[in-house]
């Protein structure tokens, strides 16, 4: 089974196991009423709580994961980001926030850690559904 119950009671587990083996439909869509209603202010599941901006830069200098570390805790202590990730065989870095970041403040931090931004792309980030199920 690829569900992880296990932090379930036994009792519970085999409950779900069940509902999910019996009625596959009525339990999608038990998980689709609970992932809605995780956002009170939503009406569906295409609307998201919190409205996210992927950052893609690229980062030339970067030789090896203690690079991308570096990268990575500079923009981390700068700004108010959800995720950063950075890959010196790609050369870029991705970040993940709530807030609009700024080019040049970002430009200038990465450079204040020793690496030149050669590309600044920001576009709004829509989650990935849960299994795919969910439009």
């Amino acid at each position: 089974m690829p569900y992880n119950i296990s932090p379930l009671p036994r009792q519970s587990q085999s409950q779900i196991r069940r509902i999910f083996l019996l009625h596959p439909a009525a339990f999608r869509a038990i998980l689709r009423l609970a992932i809605t209603n995780l956002c009170p202010e939503t009406q569906g599941a295409e609307k998201e709580c919190i409205d996210m901006v992927k950052i893609t830069v690229g980062v030339e200098g970067m030789q090896c994961g203690m690079c991308e570390a570096h990268v990575n805790d500079a923009v981390r202590k700068a700004f108010p980001v959800k995720k950063v990730t950075s890959s010196h065989t790609k050369n870029q870095t991705v970040i993940l926030s709530e807030q609009p970041v700024g080019e040049q403040a970002l430009r200038d931090v990465i450079r204040q850690a020793g690496y030149e931004v050669i590309s600044f792309v920001s576009e709004p980030y829509e989650k990935k559904r849960l299994f795919g199920l969910f439009h």
